[in-house]
C-alpha cells in the first residue's frame, strides 16, 4: 500500500505557486508493502512527471532521496530558478541540469561528484554554487563564465588548485575553499584583492 496523499497535496500547491519540495521523500510517502516501489524509483517517476504536472516550476529540492541519478526530463523545466540536489548518491551532473540556463542557485552538496565538465559555463545566470562535500580534484575553467556568482561554495572536495580563469568572478562576495588541498597562493589574486570578496580558506 503506498499512500501518496501528502505529495499529491504539495505537486497541486506547486501548480500556484511554482515551489516543490520533494527532500525526505521516505517521510513523505508511506509504502507498508516491502515488495512495492522503492522510494527512489518513486521520487524518479514523479520528476518524470514534473514537466506536464507543474511545468512553471521555479523552486525544486529533492534533496536526501538517495538519488544515484535524475531523469533526463528534468531538462524539460526550463523556468527553474533554484534546484536543490543536496545529500544524494550523484556522481556527476547531467547534461540536461547543465542546460538549465535560468537558474540561479544550484545546490548538489553532500554528493559524490568527482569531475564537472566545461558544461558548467552554461548556467551564466547563475549566483549561488554549491557544491561543497564532494570528491572534486578540479575545477573547469568555464566555471569564469560565471561571472553573476555572488557566492561559491567549493570546501571540503580534493582540490589542489583553482583555475585562473576564477579572476572574471568580480560579483563574487562568499568564496568558501576550507578543507582542500589549497593555500592562499593557489587564489586568484584579484579575489585576495577584492575588499567585497570575504574568503574561507582554514
Amino acid at each position: 500500500v503506498i499512500d501518496l496523499t501528502r505529495i499529491k497535496q504539495r505537486i497541486e500547491n506547486a501548480k500556484n505557486n511554482n515551489f516543490l519540495d520533494l527532500s525526505y521523500i521516505n517521510d513523505i510517502v508511506s509504502i507498508n508493502d516491502q515488495n512495492s516501489i522503492t522510494h527512489k524509483k518513486l521520487i524518479n517517476y514523479i520528476i518524470t512527471l514534473l514537466p506536464i504536472l507543474c511545468p512553471n516550476l521555479n523552486n525544486l529540492y529533492l534533496s536526501c532521496n538517495k538519488l544515484t541519478y535524475i531523469p533526463h526530463e528534468i531538462g524539460k523545466l526550463t523556468k527553474l530558478t533554484n534546484l536543490n540536489l543536496s545529500s544524494n548518491q550523484l556522481k556527476s551532473l547531467s547534461y540536461e541540469i547543465l542546460n538549465l540556463t535560468n537558474l540561479q542557485e544550484l545546490a548538489i552538496n553532500s554528493n559524490s561528484i568527482k569531475s564537472l565538465t566545461n558544461k558548467i559555463g552554461n548556467l551564466i545566470n547563475l549566483q549561488k554554487l554549491t557544491l561543497s562535500e564532494n570528491q572534486l580534484t578540479s575545477i573547469p575553467s568555464e566555471i569564469g563564465k560565471l561571472t553573476k556568482l555572488t557566492s561559491l561554495d567549493i570546501a571540503h572536495n580534493k582540490l589542489t588548485s583553482l583555475p585562473p580563469e576564477m579572476e572574471n568572478l568580480t560579483n563574487l562576495k562568499f568564496l568558501f575553499i576550507f578543507n582542500n588541498k589549497l593555500t592562499l597562493p593557489d587564489v586568484p589574486k584579484n579575489l585576495i584583492l577584492n575588499s567585497n570578496t570575504i574568503i574561507d580558506i582554514l
